[in-house]
């Protein structure tokens, strides 16, 4: 979860805990029936949740941010721990003070990194389903939804490649081999001689790996970085805009 989002979740849990007047000595309830204490429990376990997501976000904000910001988000984690340790609501409280201006930055910077992404003009038939997409593919990757960002991209790329190739062959794949995946779509646009440049080729692979990975059953889950999601991103950006730039 992005540290903006983190930030934001605990400071609800916090506000739900003051306005509640419960205490995270409080002890769990012993029985369901008791609603006042089952409700005082439901809020400290949404406190643990949200104080476990900002303690990760914190780590990950310290590595990839600036020397002097990963010094105030160190004292930050630091007293987040010291309060959290001491079940200190109101030190835990106080601790996301010094770091809502960073919070608030980064999230900043990683909304205005995507909205900054230019795409070249589309062909009408194409561009209102590749703009929804754009726009759910920033809305995933701001709420950390990477895989789905992921999952989005390639299919922006299957819209764009079946449309190249309609405009060359005059075939429209998606009516006769709808199942064609992105390989065997490459495939045919190279038996139609259609020339895309070899980079943008293997961008278009490394993508539809990460979306396969993404979309079908593993023994493992595979979950993408921010860093794989944004990196996948600009890949895709950069190849509508090779596919139908001008000239």
């Amino acid at each position: 979860m992005p540290l903006h989002s983190a930030l934001t979740s605990l400071k609800g849990a916090i506000k739900s805990l003051q306005q509640e007047e419960i205490s995270l000595e409080q002890q769990k309830a012993p029985h369901i029936a008791d609603f006042k204490k089952a409700r005082a429990e439901h809020h400290l376990r949404m406190f643990e949740r949200s104080y476990v997501c900002l303690h990760a976000a914190l780590q990950r904000a310290i590595v990839q941010s600036s020397q002097e910001e990963s010094a105030t988000l160190t004292a930050t984690l630091k007293a987040l721990e010291e309060g959290y340790a001491r079940k200190d609501l109101e030190a835990v409280s106080n601790a996301l003070l010094a770091i809502d201006d960073i919070a608030k930055k980064q999230a900043s910077n990683e909304k205005a990194s995507l909205l900054s992404l230019k795409l070249s003009r589309l062909p009408s038939e194409i561009e209102e389903d590749i703009l929804a997409d754009k726009k759910e593919i920033e809305q995933c990757f701001a709420a950390g939804c990477y895989r789905c960002a992921v999952i989005l991209c390639g299919r922006m790329l299957e819209t764009v490649l079946h449309r190249k190739y309609y405009e060359v062959a005059g075939n429209d794949l998606l009516e006769k081999s709808p199942g064609i995946g992105l390989g065997n779509l490459i495939a045919k646009m190279k038996e139609k001689n259609i020339k895309l440049d070899p980079a943008l080729t293997q961008q278009v692979h490394l993508i539809n790996q990460l979306r396969v990975f993404a979309v079908h059953k593993k023994q493992e889950a595979f979950y993408p970085s921010k860093e794989q999601a944004h990196a996948t991103i600009l890949y895709t950006v950069d190849i509508l805009n090779k596919l139908f730039s001008k000239g």
